[in-house]
């Protein structure tokens, strides 16, 4: 199915009052009910602004229902010439990519060790006395549909074995942290000052 497109133009004073910002914008769907918009051009009808400033915009994410929108609000400026805002850096929220990862990014070599002395105690996931145990049952019957001591302890004497060639784990990820936060606070300090010097746009039809 093709897209239906509908263009038109969006306005917004300019940041000395003496003229006005064009953006030549669309708005598309099909008969799926998908749905997607976008601009094609500014113009910065305005000879002072147009000598001083260009466009610019900043993109965030937040958390919310998939029926309340996708999720990114996006503000416009207009930038002082010789700034630029710079890209929004977000935390990382993912280390590792499988079920073994899952382990060692949350627990410590001695954690797992105390885990499988633990499972060789008991015998029976039902029956393991540590926190650390539990955990391990949960991940490993999420990840690979596993319970049987039996043989997630082989797993866990393995990933104990080689322990110090995995790129994440309790330690590395809190320092890892500590340095993304320290990154992202100068990053907001950043925009925040190119954001002062700047003048937002408020576009209407």
């Amino acid at each position: 199915m093709s897209w239906e497109r509908t263009d038109y133009d969006e306005q917004s004073p300019c940041a000395c009052g003496k003229g006005k910002i064009i953006k030549h914008s669309y708005y598309e769907d099909d008969d799926w009910g998908r749905n997607r918009s976008g601009f094609t051009g500014i113009e910065i009808q305005c000879s002072d602004c147009k000598a001083k400033y260009h466009y610019d915009s900043i993109t965030r994410h937040y958390s919310c229902p998939s029926w309340e929108g996708n999720g990114f609000y996006t503000k416009e400026y207009l930038v002082p010439k010789e700034l630029k805002i710079p890209t929004v850096i977000t935390a990382k929220t993912i280390f590792g990519s499988g079920f073994e990862e899952d382990i060692v990014c949350c627990l410590t070599k001695k954690d797992l060790e105390d885990a499988v002395i633990d499972m060789q105690l008991n015998k029976y996931s039902t029956r393991v006395q540590k926190d650390q145990s539990r955990k391990i049952i949960d991940i490993c019957n999420k990840r690979i549909h596993v319970r049987s001591l039996k043989r997630i302890i082989p797993i866990l004497q393995e990933i104990i074995a080689n322990y110090e060639q995995y790129e994440w784990n309790p330690v590395t990820i809190a320092e890892y942290k500590q340095k993304e936060a320290d990154e992202i606070a100068k990053n907001e300090s950043n925009i925040a000052d190119v954001i002062s010097k700047s003048y937002e746009l408020h576009f209407s039809r």
